[in-house]
């Protein structure tokens, strides 16, 4: 039972999605680009959700008409009404090399040795 109600889910999700979609069409620009968040939420709740949710999960989901859409604002506010900041400093501690010296770092530390070298010299 677990697969195919997880399959129909999936399905409706995807249906939602694409009605959501045809929504934003009619949309202007400036519009779409302040939804982003929104967009956001949408898309990964559409890829992700079905596959999470356990048997009473998706009977709940199941028993709504746009189970995306239920979802959606909830899983926005999650994401844009949470702090960040220590996910952003994790990120940025693996782009600089887990801690180590970054590559203009390195080159300015460098260039500046090279430079007391040859003020030493003269």
């Amino acid at each position: 039972m677990s697969q195919d109600q997880n399959a129909i889910l999936q399905l409706r999700l995807d249906q939602n999605y694409q009605d959501y979609l045809a929504q934003l069409q009619e949309k202007p620009f400036e519009e779409i680009i302040r939804l982003a968040p929104e967009i956001t939420a949408a898309q990964q709740l559409c890829d992700e959700l079905a596959a999470v949710c356990d048997d009473d999960e998706v009977e709940y989901l199941l028993g709504l008409d746009n189970p995306l859409e239920v979802v959606r604002g909830y899983w926005e506010q999650e994401i844009s009404g949470y702090d960040h900041g220590e996910e952003m400093g994790h990120m940025l501690w693996h782009l600089r090399g887990c801690g180590r010296e970054s590559p203009a770092a390195g080159l300015a530390s460098k260039a500046k040795q090279k430079g007391k070298n040859t003020a030493h010299e003269r």
